[in-house]
């Protein structure tokens, strides 16, 4: 949210001929994020259509611009040639991977909200492949060589110093608002808006607007010269996560399409108590097993291979002060082989079906 914030601050003052937008915008940023979450509130409140509107048309346009924008900035001059050693194949691009897998690895383990308006079960799998595996790798792809090209990290810095011309300044300047905002619309919002309409019993309009206004005053507005210390907090934190949702993907892929198949019963998945897959008292042991015993090996892969790009173990900086030894950011991947490969072997010792 605050990314696409200070997107749309940037394309007002850009507009107006503020000589040098990036660094007057967290000036204004306030005002914007209000502008922001009216924006969440009027595309949510229209319910699935809405969401589908924007997941639908948003994510090609901009996927479209950034890869012009690649070809552009790579064409110009031999002075954004990529450095030896940080190209696709390197373990740079690989840590920068698995950074995009951590946040989209998220939204695809709640795949379940993403795909209630779906005409049919080819659609999801269709879309979740397309959508967030293909449109992951060429996105980050591009994101990736921006950056190496031009030495910015912001695609707002990216576009404003090196877009040609006003309209693609300001074009790239809506799609960089667009990027967080339809993923906060299709992934980040809807869980917060469930919440509130299942244990609040608010209706769906007032449950967005809940979500709205609690939106607002959990984010750090009120300290805006620090913007760049929390989103450099949240890309660290981005980093690091994938150690839980990697194990979690794992156990989860492996129950669902190896052990069970076509034999999962709906009905008993919702349903609580022993008529459901209650197991013991709620708990199911290979899985709470694998999931834990997968976080342990993600640990022993990092001490195994120090020097191993993405993998080897780095210390996570917490509240300035605490150091806690993380399993680099490729934990997801190793942790979604370990979660998988665990859960097969505890499910069949227990005979937790």
């Amino acid at each position: 949210m605050f990314a696409g914030s200070l997107a749309l601050t940037d394309i007002v003052l850009y507009a107006l001929g503020v000589s040098n937008p990036a660094q007057t915008a967290f000036t204004y940023v306030t005002i914007f994020v209000v502008i922001y979450l009216a924006a969440v509130y009027l595309v949510m409140g229209a319910g699935l259509k809405g969401i589908g509107m924007v997941a639908d048309y948003g994510g090609p346009l901009m996927l479209l611009y950034f890869v012009w924008l690649v070809w552009f900035i790579s064409t110009k001059t031999s002075s954004f040639n990529i450095p030896a050693g940080v190209g696709l194949g390197s373990g740079a691009f690989a840590v920068m991977l698995g950074i995009q897998t951590n946040w989209w690895a998220t939204m695809a383990i709640n795949i379940s909200d993403l795909s209630r308006g779906a005409k049919s079960y080819t659609a999801v799998i269709v879309g979740a492949m397309v959508g967030i595996v293909v449109g992951q790798i060429v996105g980050t792809s591009c994101g990736y060589y921006l950056s190496a090209f031009t030495t910015y990290i912001l695609p707002q810095d990216i576009i404003l110093n090196f877009a040609p011309g006003a309209i693609a300044i300001i074009l790239g300047l809506f799609f960089a608002f667009l990027a967080p905002f339809s993923t906060d619309v299709t992934a980040n919002t809807p869980a917060l808006v469930n919440i509130f309409t299942s244990i609040f019993k608010l209706k769906w309009k007032y449950a967005v607007a809940a979500a709205c206004i609690l939106a607002f005053f959990i984010t750090p507005w009120w300290n805006a010269a620090n913007a760049t210390a929390y989103l450099n907090y949240v890309q660290s934190f981005a980093g690091n996560y994938g150690l839980i949702l990697g194990p979690i993907a794992g156990v989860l892929i492996c129950s669902y399409w190896v052990l069970r198949k076509q034999n999962l019963d709906m009905k008993r998945l919702y349903t609580r108590g022993p008529g459901g897959y209650w197991y013991h008292g709620g708990i199911r042991y290979s899985g709470l097993g694998a999931f834990l015993l997968a976080i342990v090996l993600c640990y022993v892969t990092a001490y195994a291979l120090p020097n191993t790009a993405g993998i080897a173990i780095q210390q996570w900086n917490l509240y300035g002060s605490v150091n806690i030894p993380i399993p680099g950011q490729l934990a997801w991947y190793t942790g979604v082989i370990y979660g998988f490969v665990l859960m097969w072997i505890l499910t069949k010792l227990t005979k937790e079906y």
